[in-house]
């Protein structure tokens, strides 16, 4: 199969990629840097209602979807490794949220501790749209993205024809995503 076809087998809207997302699952969603996730995050929290106890990691936090706020806590546990940032510090320091204080280079021991392994139900990240051999940049704030994406059970990747190109081992094939969103809504041409 082309890699384009694989493209559009795979392609799917943000509320579609949203409704993936069941009560109890681990959500791997990397913050950090303006390199995330947005709309799938959102349209996960406009189902809160339905959601009950959705975990979801990350590190800094650098945007909202809501999560954060008083009030969601039944819906969304919210687990910051490294650093909690501006946004993350009041819900952890209101319990609302967990913080666990481990460096970069520690951070994937969380995941490999036999006594404490938990699974990696989603890993949601942004790429670049794909070039000529249906490869996709993960960006310039790969942190532990490709690791998270190998750990995980599922990936749901939003594609951002705006982002950049960064050479070095910051490429993933669409062969290795489940789902795929365009958000912003583009179209990636054939």
């Amino acid at each position: 199969m082309k890699w384009q076809e694989e493209y559009k087998r795979k392609l799917i809207s943000v509320e579609e990629a949203a409704k993936l997302i069941r009560s109890g699952d681990r959500v791997m969603a990397v913050g950090g840097s303006n390199d995330v996730p947005w709309g799938i995050p959102q349209a996960l929290f406009a189902r809160r209602d339905e959601l009950r106890d959705v975990e979801i990691v990350s590190f800094p936090a650098v945007t909202d979807p809501g999560w954060l706020q008083p009030g969601h806590e039944e819906h969304f546990k919210v687990s910051f490794l490294t650093y909690t940032g501006p946004l993350g510090r009041p819900p952890v320091v209101d319990r609302r949220a967990t913080f666990t204080p481990v460096t970069w280079a520690l951070s994937l021991k969380n995941f490999e501790r036999l006594n404490e392994h938990k699974d990696i139900d989603w890993d949601i990240v942004t790429i670049s749209a794909p070039n000529k051999q249906g490869f996709c940049n993960l960006g310039y704030a790969l942190w532990l993205k490709k690791d998270f994406i190998k750990k995980s059970k599922k990936v749901i990747a939003e594609v951002d024809s705006n982002k950049l190109w960064y050479y070095g081992d910051t490429t993933i094939h669409i062969s290795e995503i489940d789902y795929l969103v365009e958000y912003p809504a583009t179209m990636v041409s054939d």
